[in-house]
Formats: C-alpha cells, structure tokens, sequence
C-alpha cells in the first residue's frame, strides 16, 4: 500500500476524523498497535490546529508492520517538547511522541511554507513493539 493523503478540515471533530481515516490504512494490525498510533496521530493533529496555520494536511504509510503518519501545515515556528511539568498549556503532547514512537522529527515543506511533524512506530515479527522503541528514546529528526 502507498502513502495516502488528505485535507484535514479544521473543526472540533478534527481529531476524529483523522483517527478514523489513519485506523482505516491499519487494517489487520493488532488493536493495541492502532491504539498507540491513533493517540499519536490525534497529537499531531491538535499540535497542527493549535499551532499551525492553514488547512493541514495528513499522511500515512503503513508497511510490513510499520506505520508512518505525518501532519503537514503552512505554519513556520518551532516544534519542541515542553522542557518542565510547569508550563502548563503546551508541548506535553510531544512527549507522548517521543517516548511512544520509534521515532518522531519535523520537516521543511518542499512545495511551500511550513513544516511536516511525522512519526513512525513499528512492530516486529513477533507482534511485540520495536525493541528498537524500547530501548531508545532518543529519535527526534529535525531536517
């Protein structure tokens, strides 16, 4: 299966329609494979309606137990994971990325202004999460 895209409309149901479109490209992954990538694309996708700009864009790949999801949007500005518990509004959600994922980063757009936040998280033969996820969290890719 290729890469599939779409507009994400930006209203309250934003969120719920991501999920649904993203839980439909991972037929036949285990459930709580799906749950992982499903809370992480419902991060980038607020991330993207808080912060960014435009209509975003969503992407996914899924391959031999691989999942790819990528939020794209006008916006410019810096992506970054809150550095303390004490600010209170954003960056949390980063967290969730960082430690979930196998990896995670930010993107320049190629076709105009803004960026592309992804993350990709991955299982192995055995149906496990990636050891890879477990034992490094360090994963961040700024290009």
């Amino acid at each position: 299966m290729g890469r599939a895209h779409t507009r994400v409309v930006p209203d309250a149901s934003a969120p719920a329609r991501a999920r649904r479109y993203v839980s439909s490209r991972c037929e036949g992954l285990p459930s709580d494979f799906v749950d992982t990538v499903l809370l992480l694309t419902t991060e980038l996708v607020n991330n993207a309606l808080w912060h960014g700009r435009g209509d975003p864009k969503l992407d996914v790949l899924v391959e031999a137990g691989q999942v790819t999801v990528g939020v794209s949007d006008e916006g410019g500005g810096e992506v970054r994971i809150a550095s303390d518990f004490r600010w209170p509004e954003t960056g949390h959600g980063l967290r969730l990325v960082d430690s979930l994922s196998d990896r995670w980063g930010v993107e320049p757009l190629t076709t105009g202004p803004g960026k592309r936040v992804w993350f990709e998280l991955t299982r192995d033969a055995s149906g496990a999460f990636s050891s890879e996820a477990e034992e490094s969290r360090s994963r961040h890719d700024v290009r």
